[in-house]
C-alpha cells in the first residue's frame, strides 16, 4: 500500500495484492477503483472500533513508532500480519 499525502491529508492511495493480482486506486475527488471497476464509497466515516488490520512499525524510526503505539488503542482490532503479502499460509493457518 502506498499513499499520497499533501500537507497532511491523504489525497490518493494505490494498493495491491499479489496473490490475487488485484489493484485498488482511490484518489480525492477522483473516486475508487477496484481494478477497472469502479466502486462507490459510503461518505459517512467509519467509526475507528470498527477498523480491523495489522499495525507494522518495524522499520520506522523510533519517533514515529512511539507516535504510532500511542494510537493503537483508537483501533478496533490489531491483528497479527504475515509480515509480507506474498507470504503463504501453513496448513495450520488456512481458512479454506
Amino acid at each position: 500500500m502506498v499513499a499520497l499525502v499533501e500537507r497532511g491529508r491523504t489525497v490518493a492511495s494505490w494498493m495491491f495484492d499479489p496473490l490475487l493480482e488485484i489493484r485498488a486506486v482511490c484518489e480525492r475527488g477522483g473516486g475508487a477503483f477496484l481494478g477497472e471497476e469502479r466502486i462507490l464509497v459510503n461518505s459517512r466515516q467509519i467509526a475507528s472500533r470498527l477498523l480491523r488490520g495489522a499495525i507494522f512499525k518495524r522499520f520506522h524510526p523510533k519517533d514515529v513508532r512511539s507516535d504510532i503505539e500511542s494510537r493503537e488503542g483508537g483501533i478496533g482490532t490489531i491483528l497479527p500480519g504475515l509480515m509480507c503479502a506474498g507470504h503463504r499460509r501453513s496448513q495450520s493457518q488456512r481458512r479454506d
